[in-house]
C-alpha cells in the first residue's frame, strides 16, 4: 500500500509542472493519506 501511494505521489508531481490543477489534487490525496491514511492502513491490515 505505501509503495503504491508513492508510485501515485510521483505521479502526480511529475505531471504537476504540466498540470496546476494534478499539483493541487496530488497534495490534497497526499494530506488526506498522511492525516488518515496510516490508521485506516492499520484497520485493514487488522481486517485481513
Amino acid at each position: 500500500m505505501r509503495f503504491h501511494s508513492q508510485i501515485i505521489f510521483y505521479h502526480f508531481f511529475f505531471h504537476s509542472r504540466h498540470n496546476k490543477w494534478l499539483l493541487v489534487l496530488g497534495l490534497v490525496a497526499i494530506t488526506g493519506h498522511l492525516s488518515s491514511g496510516s490508521t485506516i492502513g492499520s484497520e485493514t491490515l487488522d481486517i485481513n
